[in-house]
């Protein structure tokens, strides 16, 4: 044990053999002990130099153990202040480690990106670059919770489509954004079990933020500007959005009989068009179940339909629903 202060296994155990004493020993008697040190007197020497024995003035060579709380203990301090040095080195290391990987990320077409704040920080930076077009992957949880500078985007003319995982929409008031944003411009989607976050800008650069899962915040992202990875996410996009359901309104829908619809009811229709059951619809309006069933039957009634597939058809021959750039539509299931 006291060789991790420095002593070897012949000075701990002829310390401890004197310490047993309690009183002067002289090397010769500790040559008839039978102890490992094979000269005593150079080992009584050492552990002089160490302060653990003194020695007495006398005729003969002889020696007495200085007590473990007087001589060990400055051993100790020292041996602690070493370690608290070595300690502050690995740090150093430490960090020339991480530069070094810093700078080498910086190069590379992908690098990782670590902490909350570092992670948003980023994903503002890297939509902040936009010249012409973001196409998104929104699913909770969120770096950036309704990021106002995406209205700024859509103000300034920049392009919007994202497909939202049918789980966002469960967030309270979230809907209530997505219509903000669908007046703004943005062209929405939904779609269940989107497989990533993603925000991909002009096709060029992109930021993955990854989910830690268990309801944790989002920690880490990465930066991707490799041209190859790029045209591989645009491609995934392009996918899910052709399976994705269209979640537009028209900006003022109206029956036949010419009366618009309400602010309740536009929000209802557009979450039927993206097939929300009605239970969510509610608890994202923050009314009861059956009112979201008696609205949409008057809805229903308003159209003429007696299914929602007919409801459908109806909403968007009635302009209810607006037809995405590839002319499509879904129905109210």
């Amino acid at each position: 044990m006291l060789t991790d202060l420095g002593l070897t296994s012949e000075e701990e155990q002829l310390y401890r053999w004197l310490l047993g004493r309690l009183e002067p020993s002289t090397p010769e008697m500790a040559a008839s002990a039978n102890l490992d040190a094979k000269r005593p007197l150079r080992t009584f020497e050492k552990l002089e130099s160490k302060g653990l024995v003194s020695r007495l003035p006398s005729e003969d060579l002889t020696f007495s153990a200085v007590a473990p709380d007087v001589g060990l203990e400055p051993l100790l301090h020292s041996r602690t202040q070493e370690l608290l040095a070595v300690k502050s080195e690995i740090e150093s290391l430490q960090e020339d480690y991480r530069r070094a990987a810093r700078q080498r990320s910086e190069g590379l077409p992908i690098h990782l990106v670590r902490g909350v704040d570092a992670v948003a920080m980023a994903l503002r930076q890297v939509a902040n670059s936009v010249t012409e077009q973001i196409l998104v992957l929104d699913r909770p949880p969120y770096a950036i919770y309704r990021n106002p500078e995406q209205l700024e985007h859509l103000e300034r003319g920049i392009r919007y489509r994202t497909i939202y995982d049918r789980q966002a929409l469960e967030d309270e008031g979230y809907v209530d954004w997505i219509l903000t944003l669908a007046a703004a411009g943005e062209r929405a989607r939904v779609l269940d079990k989107i497989p990533m976050k993603m925000m991909l800008v002009d096709k060029r650069r992109a930021m993955l933020p990854l989910d830690p899962g268990r309801g944790r915040p989002v920690d880490q992202g990465l930066i991707v500007e490799s041209p190859e990875v790029i045209e591989l996410l645009s491609a995934t996009f392009e996918s899910l959005w052709s399976r994705a359901v269209p979640m537009e309104v028209a900006e003022r829908g109206g029956t036949e009989d010419g009366s618009d619809l309400g602010q309740m009811e536009t929000r209802i229709l557009m979450m039927m068009s993206a097939g929300i059951k009605d239970r969510a619809i509610a608890n994202q309006l923050g009314v009861g179940h059956r009112t979201v069933q008696r609205k949409i039957q008057q809805l229903m009634q308003q159209m003429g339909a007696s299914t929602r597939f007919q409801a459908g058809i109806q909403a968007a021959h009635q302009g209810w629903i607006k037809l995405d750039q590839e002319g499509s539509h879904r129905s109210l299931t």
